[in-house]
């Protein structure tokens, strides 16, 4: 009896894939970069500028207040940074050829 049901599900089975045919998967439209920079957090847009790069010293950012930080385990660094509206940013960095490099924002 199982025989039967199993064998009446297998056939109903391959007729649905027979009828509808292949999967096809449709390229998705392009993407209009412009719109999606207009869309941006500008918050998101300054961290991911600041991803890759050098510098010596102190790392200064327009607009934002740089609160300290320092060692997590060698050769990576972090520091704080705050605005006048409270939001805060944290940098890590890592040492490389004795400048710093953003690795994370």
């Amino acid at each position: 009896m199982y025989h039967t049901i199993l064998t009446s599900l297998a056939v109903a089975c391959l007729a649905g894939l027979l009828v509808t045919g292949p999967a096809r998967a449709e390229p998705e439209a392009p993407v209009d970069e412009e719109a999606v920079a207009e869309d941006e957090d500008p918050d998101e847009s300054l961290a991911k500028s600041l991803l890759g790069k050098s510098y010596s010293g102190e790392l200064e950012i327009e607009g934002w207040t740089n609160f300290g930080g320092g060692l997590v385990s060698p050769p990576v660094y972090v520091n704080q940074y705050q605005r006048e509206d409270g939001t805060s940013l944290v940098v890590t960095s890592k040492v490389s050829n004795k400048d710093y490099v953003v690795t994370d924002a």
